[in-house]
């Protein structure tokens, strides 16, 4: 276990800013993770091989990945996240949150503002058979070209329910969610507000999948 640890102006070449998981499952308590950068993926951390790590109450803050996940990058693995901050984290795809290849990631109780990508996921990308399920989360100040707050894409599963969606901004499609390529969408008492988008969808941009709203 990891109580009260500060991970701060960590650097990594390759992947995972400030730590590396991989094939293990270390438990993050009050953790904070501020202003690290990763020239690939995973900013303050990147989680691969099997692993299943647990965040509660830890803080993301500015944090940046030069390719994907400003905050998290998460392959093959499973990851679940309470109560926590994901604050003004940035990368080129998925400002805050990369998940693919068959992972699981679930937020509950948790807070987004401020991520932003130059592609594809201002918050939140998840792509190839993964699973993202947000629990009673506030999602605000998102900007990408696509999905200012979330991309869904190859087969992937996207579940949130008595969360918030808000400013969200695209420059091309979805101010809120953009979803492609056979992936699945399931919404449920989720209020959607103040979406962009510069071509269509100015909250959803649904193509070639399944959807469903309550």
């Amino acid at each position: 276990r990891f109580i009260n640890c500060e991970f701060q102006d960590n650097f990594a070449s390759t992947a995972g800013g400030a730590v590396a998981v991989e094939e293990s499952s270390p438990m993050f308590i009050e953790c904070r993770f501020l202003d690290n950068i990763a020239a690939g993926s995973g900013g303050a951390a990147y989680v691969f091989s099997d692993s299943h790590p647990e965040f509660r109450d830890c803080e993301f803050d500015q944090n940046e990945a030069i390719y994907k996940g400003g905050a998290l990058c998460v392959r093959q693995s499973t990851v679940a996240c309470h109560n926590g901050t994901y604050l003004d984290n940035s990368a080129t795809i998925a400002g805050a949150i990369y998940a693919f290849d068959e992972s699981e990631i679930r937020f509950h109780e948790s807070t987004f503002s401020g991520n932003w990508s130059f592609w594809y996921g201002g918050t939140m990308m998840i792509e190839v058979r993964t699973l993202a399920e947000l629990m009673s989360c506030h999602l605000e100040d998102g900007e990408s070209d696509d999905g200012g707050h979330v991309f869904v894409y190859g087969m992937s599963v996207f579940r949130a329910e008595d969360c918030s969606f808000d400013d969200g901004r695209a420059f091309f499609t979805g101010g809120h969610i953009s979803a492609w390529r056979q992936s699945t969408v399931s919404l449920e008492n989720n209020p959607f507000s103040r979406g962009q988008s510069g071509y269509s969808g100015g909250s959803l941009f649904l193509h070639g999948g399944r959807y469903e709203g309550w």
